[in-house]
């Protein structure tokens, strides 16, 4: 049962950090927005609503896959950041 959060938690690093963060760093083309879009996304999207559906997960299980993926995000982006500074 544990792997429809981490479904959460993959659907929003993937979804955000390479559609959003690395298009906007480095537009053109990127391998990992081709994959996310093909294959993960919708495979993330379809688990998801099958967990809601079957009721797999409770109000915690949910909210602690946000919190995780949304904290997760913020740490590569600062540690990402960072580094691009140093530079």
């Amino acid at each position: 049962m544990g792997w429809y959060g981490l479904n959460i938690f993959q659907l929003l690093i993937n979804g955000i950090q390479h559609t959003i963060i690395f298009q906007i760093k480095k537009p053109g083309y990127n391998p990992g927005f081709i994959t996310t879009w093909l294959v993960l996304n919708p495979y993330c999207v379809l688990t998801i609503f099958y967990a809601y559906y079957i009721h797999a997960l409770s109000t915690i299980d949910w909210l602690l896959a946000l919190i995780l993926g949304v904290g997760f995000i913020g740490i590569l982006l600062a540690k990402t950041t960072n580094k691009r500074k140093a530079k």
